[in-house]
């Protein structure tokens, strides 16, 4: 487990930095900064499965080896840890 990392999420799905030594994340906490645009999130093997709206936070359960995210029409901040299994 890290502290909380910032990441800058674009309109085109990308993966949330995690650690090289990182295998399968067990719980994330995800923190949409924006305050208009909401975040798509999901794995790498499907389509988004939780949506982030400005402003809300979430932590929870994962299980996969990536979180990939996708802002809604502007590129938003992403305040999240990574908490791995």
């Amino acid at each position: 487990m890290r502290g909380l990392s910032l990441q800058a999420i674009g309109t085109t799905k990308e993966n949330l930095d995690k650690p090289s030594d990182m295998g399968t994340i067990g719980f994330i906490y995800l923190h949409n900064l924006d305050t208009t645009n909401f975040l798509a999130i999901g794995d790498d093997a499907d389509g988004p499965s939780l949506k982030l709206k400005a402003g809300e936070e979430v932590f929870l359960r994962w299980g996969a080896s990536n979180v990939s995210v996708l802002a809604d029409t502007a590129g938003c901040d992403l305040e999240y840890m990574l908490i791995e299994d």
